[in-house]
């Protein structure tokens, strides 16, 4: 989790593909993002030690990867919950994204 750091004092994610089964859509998606206070407020770094300290290599290791990718596994579990929620058939634009 080398991803989430400090510059200049702000926490930042850094998204990029130095890992072997990462990835990006192009070019243009490689950049460096400043964490919003409120994760911070909510535990999020505290979230990161404790998978450091358990030696997990990844933020979410429940995920694991499929051939599509990582994105199937969180993608599904979303459709599902929109289905529950009702919010099935609204507009193309209510994607997992």
């Amino acid at each position: 989790m080398n991803e989430i750091y400090q510059v200049n004092g702000i926490w930042v994610f850094d998204i990029n593909e130095e890992v072997q089964d990462k990835s990006v859509k192009n070019s243009n998606s490689i950049r460096v993002i400043p964490m919003h206070p409120k994760l911070q407020e909510l535990g999020f770094l505290e979230y990161v030690e404790e998978l450091k300290k358990r030696g997990e290599e990844r933020l979410f290791p429940e995920i694991t990867y499929r051939r599509e990718g990582y994105a199937t596994t969180p993608s599904k579990w979303f459709n599902k919950i929109r289905e529950k929620l009702g919010m099935t058939g609204l507009t193309p634009m209510k994607d997992f994204h």
